[in-house]
C-alpha cells in the first residue's frame, strides 16, 4: 500500500524541517506515488497523479488569482499535496494559496526550517520502493500459496481459511442464493448473523468490487461462464489492495478446484458409464476379461456378490444456475449424487449413465453381507444426496444380487426395468424390487404391443360401451368383485349394497360379456385386462 501524505510528514528527514499543515488537512490520507521537486508553475500538465510536490516557492506568481489557479491545476492533475519550504520566498504562505488548497482539500504543508531536499527525496522514494518490494513479495507469497492449494486439491473450506489468514479479515464463500458454503471468521463475533438478509443488500457487478452498506469486498467465483458463488472479505470500509489480491487469488483457486473436481468426476463417470453400458448390452466377453475390466475400474470381484441399481428422475430438467442459465444435464448431476452416496456408504461401486434419464450403479459386496440391508441403506443415501442437490424426486429400482459376472448385464437391465415400471405405475417407495411390481411391471413392458391393447378392447369394450350408453358402473363393479377375491359379500360392502343387489349387477355383467364369472379362466382374463387398462392409461397420461 502506498504511503500517504501523513506517512511522509512523519519521516525524520521531513520532521527536521518542522512541517506544519496549513490547509487541506482532510486530504492527508492521499497516497503518494512519487516525490517531485519542482518550481515550475505550469507543472500540472506534466503530472500523472499521486505526486507530492516539494518546492521553495521562488517561482510562484504574485497575483492571488494565479496562485489559486495553480492549486486548482495541481488538484485536477491528481497531485497528493504541496510542500513549501519557507525562508527563500515566503515567511508565511500567501492567504490565497492557503484558501484555495483548503477548499480543494489539497494538503498544503509549510517547512519552517531549511532542509536538504535530496534527503527528503531519498527517504520518500526509499519508503515507496520498500512498499513496492513488500507488495511484490506479498503477491508472490499469495500466488505461491493459492497455486499450492489448487495443485493439492484443497477443499473450499481450506482455501477460505487460508484467504482469511492472508487478508487478516473474516472471509465467507456463499452460493448465488446467499447460502454460506464455507466461512473463516477467526473469532469475529456476528459475522454470519442474519447472513442471507445482509448479503442480499450487497449487489456487485463485475469480477471484484467493494459494495454494500458494510463495505464488503466481493469477488465472483466461477469459470467457463458459470458463476456459482461469491467470495466475501469483510474488511471494513476501506479494503486494502493486498486484501483485494487475496480475494482474487482465492476465487481463482476455488474455481480451479471446482473445475478439476467436476472434470475428474465427469471423466471417471464417463468411463464407468461406458463399462456399464457394455454390460447392459451384454456384449460377448470372456469372464476373465470381464473381471479384469471390473478390477481395473476399481470394483472388487473376488468372492463378491453384485447388486444392480437403476435410478430414474420422476420429473425432467435440473435446477437453473445463476441468471437462469441451465445447469449441466440432469443425468450428469444425478450420476454425481449417486456416486457421492456410494462414497458416503463406503461401498465400492461403478456409477454411470445408461441413457438420458437413467443412472445405473453396480455395487460389489461381500458374500456374507445382508444385500437387502446394504441396498436399502444406499437407496436412502441416494435420496438424501439427490435432495441436497435439489434434483427433485427419483425412483430407484433394484435387481436380485448375482455372483456371476456374466450375469451383470441382466442384473442392470432388470434394475432398469423395475425402475421404469415403478415410475410409470406411480409406485412410491424408497426402493423398488421386482416383487413390488410383479405382473403390472410385465404389463408395463408390454404396453407398446398392439396385441395387448387389442386384448383390453376385446375383454372390456362391451362393458365400457354399456356404461357409457346407460350411465351404469358395471366396470367398477367388476373391479370391486375381483379386488375382493370374488367374495360377493366383501365387494357388496364397498358399494354399500345388499348381497342380492350386488348379485344382480354381476348377472348384468355376465350378460354383457357373455361369460360366466364363476369361471376362474374368465375372471383371470378380465383381471388381466383391467390391470392392462390401468397401465395403458398411466402411460398416456
Amino acid at each position: 500500500m502506498l504511503p500517504t501524505v501523513e506517512d511522509v510528514l512523519a519521516l525524520p528527514e521531513v520532521r527536521a524541517g518542522s512541517p506544519r499543515v496549513v490547509a487541506g488537512a482532510r486530504g492527508l490520507g492521499r497516497p503518494v506515488r512519487w516525490l517531485h521537486v519542482s518550481e515550475v508553475t505550469d507543472i500540472g500538465k506534466l503530472l500523472v497523479g499521486r505526486e507530492l510536490i516539494l518546492m521553495t516557492g521562488v517561482a510562484l506568481p504574485e497575483d492571488p488569482t494565479d496562485l489559486g489557479a495553480y492549486v486548482h491545476e495541481l488538484d485536477d492533475a491528481g497531485a497528493s499535496g504541496l510542500v513549501v519550504e519557507l525562508g527563500r520566498r515566503y515567511d508565511e504562505l500567501p492567504v490565497s494559496l492557503v484558501v484555495a488548497a483548503d477548499r480543494r482539500g489539497l494538503p498544503l504543508v509549510a517547512l519552517r526550517r531549511e532542509v536538504r531536499f535530496v534527503s527528503i527525496t531519498e527517504a520518500v522514494h526509499a519508503m515507496i520502493v520498500d512498499e513496492q518490494v513488500q507488495r511484490l513479495t506479498f503477491a508472490d507469497r499469495v500466488h505461491h500459496e493459492f497455486v499450492q492449494l489448487s495443485t493439492e486439491g484443497a477443499t473450499a473450506s481450506e482455501v477460505v481459511t487460508r484467504a482469511a489468514a492472508l487478508a487478516g479479515a473474516p472471509v465467507v464463500l456463499e452460493s448465488p442464493h446467499h447460502r454460506v458454503l464455507a466461512a473463516a471468521t477467526d473469532g469475529h463475533d456476528g459475522v454470519l448473523g442474519d447472513w442471507e438478509a445482509r448479503s442480499r443488500r450487497v449487489w456487485a457487478d463485475g469480477r471484484i468490487a467493494v459494495a454494500g452498506p458494510e463495505g464488503w469486498l466481493v469477488t465472483a467465483v466461477g469459470a467457463r461462464g458459470e458463476v456459482w458463488g461469491r467470495l466475501v472479505v469483510i474488511a471494513g470500509d476501506d479494503p486494502t489492495p493486498q486484501q483485494a489480491m487475496v480475494a482474487e487469488w482465492a476465487a481463482t483457486a476455488l474455481a480451479i478446484n471446482r473445475l478439476v473436481e467436476r472434470d475428474q468426476l465427469t471423466v471417471e463417470l464417463q468411463a464407468q458409464g461406458t463399462l456399464l453400458a457394455d454390460l447392459a448390452r451384454r456384449a460377448p466377453s470372456p469372464p476373465a476379461e470381464l473381471r479384469a475390466r471390473l478390477r481395473a475400474a476399481g470394483l472388487p470381484v473376488e468372492r463378491r456378490r453384485f447388486l444392480g441399481l437403476a435410478i430414474r428422475p420422476l420429473g425432467s430438467g435440473g435446477p437453473e444456475g445463476p441468471g437462469g442459465a441451465p445447469e449441466p444435464a440432469p443425468s450428469r448431476l444425478l450420476a454425481e449424487s449417486v456416486a457421492r452416496a456410494a462414497e458416503v456408504c463406503r461401498l465400492p461401486a461403478l456409477v454411470g449413465n445408461l441413457g438420458p434419464d437413467v443412472v445405473a450403479a453396480l455395487v460389489s459386496i461381500t458374500q456374507r453381507a445382508d444385500h437387502r440391508a446394504v441396498t436399502e441403506r444406499l437407496a436412502g443415501e441416494i435420496h438424501d444426496e439427490v435432495g441436497r442437490a435439489a434434483l427433485g424426486e427419483v425412483v430407484i429400482g433394484a435387481a436380485s444380487p448375482t455372483l456371476d459376472v456374466t450375469q451383470l448385464g441382466i442384473t442392470l437391465v432388470e434394475a432398469d426395468q423395475v425402475a421404469d415400471a415403478a415410475r410409470a405405475l406411480g409406485e412410491r417407495r424408497a426402493l423398488h424390487e421386482r416383487s413390488h411390481i410383479r405382473f403390472r411391471g410385465l404389463l408395463h413392458h408390454l404396453a407398446d404391443d398392439s396385441r395387448l391393447q387389442q386384448f383390453v378392447e376385446q375383454e372390456l369394450g362391451a362393458l365400457l360401451a354399456h356404461d357409457t350408453e346407460r350411465g351404469t358402473d358395471l366396470l367398477g363393479t367388476l373391479e370391486a368383485y375381483l379386488a375382493a377375491g370374488r367374495n360377493t359379500s366383501a365387494a357388496a360392502a364397498t358399494y354399500h349394497l345388499s348381497r342380492a343387489a350386488f348379485h344382480r349387477r354381476l348377472r348384468a355383467i355376465e350378460a354383457v360379456i357373455d361369460g360366466d364369472l364363476g369361471s376362474v379362466e374368465v375372471c383371470l382374463s378380465l383381471h388381466v385386462a383391467l390391470e392392462a387398462r390401468q397401465v395403458l392409461r398411466a402411460r398416456h397420461r
